[in-house]
């Protein structure tokens, strides 16, 4: 009897496995007014109140971000006809400065086909919230964009593969 039940629970264990039962999460797609990308399954899209619709002369287009809010991506542009991007990268480090936030580190990188420009910083800013952020600037389309990854400091280097989705997958038409 006791080999028969190991027998059983055998099979069941190899037809779950076999039929791609899992608790693994797929991810999802934004695809909306020319922007698209991928990110994590348990992420959701934010509503337009949960996003401050403006900064500066820069519009949201859309954020993303887990449930507990504190880690998410956060889609922005504005128009440049004119301006460099060079020109866009140090206006947003000195604002990233006067803000109160510690600029660690930049490179180059990127996206959707075009040379994009990397900012990482942290601190708590005017929020009084510790935070790790990487803002990535490219311009595309006489648009500069902004995707912005926003993280507690310790769970910033765990969340990084969910941002490098976001990033690879990240097309602007």
């Amino acid at each position: 009897m006791r080999k028969y039940v190991i027998l059983v629970i055998s099979i069941l264990a190899l037809v779950v496995f076999a039929s791609g039962c899992t608790s693994e999460i797929q991810n999802k797609t934004y695809n909306s007014s020319g922007i698209y990308f991928n990110y994590p399954g348990a992420w959701s899209e934010l509503s337009s109140d949960q996003i401050n619709l403006t900064s500066g002369s820069a519009s949201a287009i859309v954020a993303v971000s887990d449930d507990s809010g504190q880690t998410g991506v956060l889609i922005q542009s504005t128009p440049s006809s004119s301006q460099s991007l060079t020109d866009f990268v140090n206006l947003n480090k000195a604002s990233i400065k006067k803000m109160g936030y510690a600029i660690l580190s930049e490179n180059t990188t990127t996206v959707n086909g075009v040379k994009a420009h990397q900012i990482i910083f942290s601190g708590s800013g005017s929020s009084g919230n510790d935070t790790k952020q990487v803002m990535t600037l490219f311009k595309k389309n006489n648009k500069i964009y902004y995707i912005v990854f926003n993280s507690q400091p310790e769970d910033f280097d765990s969340q990084q593969t969910n941002y490098n989705m976001v990033l690879k997958s990240f097309k602007v038409q």
